[in-house]
């Protein structure tokens, strides 16, 4: 036991020694804050010619994967976002941070842009946040907020549609509530 103890103090010192080497008499003469060779520097095509066997280790700062805070007008209101993204493996994490929708019509966006047969014509407010996965985001999706929309009205080709389905479907019921069943 006191073989195992001596070996270890041994090793332990032998470890030691160099740092405390470098530490005392090198410390200024290490050049720590200079800037990396050329010759040190990777291509990413030289990275992907490596094929598998790389690893990739990214010792950046989380600041470095933060985007500025997004800020566009649509629809007569504006919209306002943050972007945050992990290199996680196997699936990348993508996170949308303060997200602000403030009085975006909704008449152009869903009948004009998205081409729905039926629209309201209010404006949105949304606040929330939102996550999800790269590998699956439809499964991996998590977050929270809140949206109100505002007074409008219904329009659209397939709003009347709907009204002219809901009456005939209440004039069916209604008649066969009261026991009298015609022809439709």
């Amino acid at each position: 036991m006191k073989a195992l103890l001596r070996q270890s103090v041994a090793l332990l010192a032998l470890a030691l020694l160099p740092a405390a080497v470098q530490a005392l008499f090198l410390r200024d003469k290490i050049p720590w804050q200079s800037r990396i060779a050329e010759s040190d520097l990777v291509s990413v095509e030289m990275a992907r010619s490596w094929g598998a066997s790389a690893l990739w280790v990214d010792a950046r700062p989380a600041e470095e994967f933060e985007s500025v805070p997004f800020r566009a007008k649509l629809a007569q209101g504006t919209l306002g976002l943050t972007v945050t993204s992990t290199l996680d493996e196997p699936s990348s994490l993508v996170s949308l941070r303060d997200i602000k929708i403030s009085s975006v019509q909704l008449l152009p966006v869903l009948h004009d842009y998205l081409c729905q047969g039926y629209a309201i014509s209010g404006p949105l407010d949304l606040t929330g946040v939102l996550s999800m996965r790269t590998a699956d985001m439809w499964r991996s999706m998590n977050g929270a907020g809140e949206f109100k929309v505002g007074a409008g009205r219904v329009v659209g080709e397939g709003a009347l549609k709907l009204v002219r389905e809901v009456l005939l479907a209440q004039g069916v019921i209604s008649s066969a509530l009261q026991g009298d069943v015609r022809a439709v």
